[in-house]
């Protein structure tokens, strides 16, 4: 349940329309634990070893945040 909950994070909660889920946010895991687990959390996979995280950089314009070490940081709102 930790990770379903963890998914809805990441995604946003999304909506339902005729029974099929509509998310906020595509979201590809990089990783070694494989397409098939992915799929089953219903996220996107993609081969670690052929991502160059720079290319990433400054494409906000177009809809893509690129977070350095975001699994490493935590933000706080501050108070106004």
């Amino acid at each position: 349940m930790d990770v379903l909950a963890h998914s809805t994070h990441v995604r946003g909660g999304g909506r339902y329309i005729d029974g099929v889920e509509y998310v906020n946010a595509t979201v590809n895991l990089a990783t070694a634990i494989g397409r098939k687990q992915t799929a089953r959390l219903a996220l996107g996979y993609s081969d670690p070893g052929t991502i160059n995280p720079q290319k990433w950089v400054d494409h906000g314009d177009e809809g893509i945040l690129y977070v350095p070490k975001a699994g490493e940081m935590l933000y706080r709102v501050k108070k106004q």
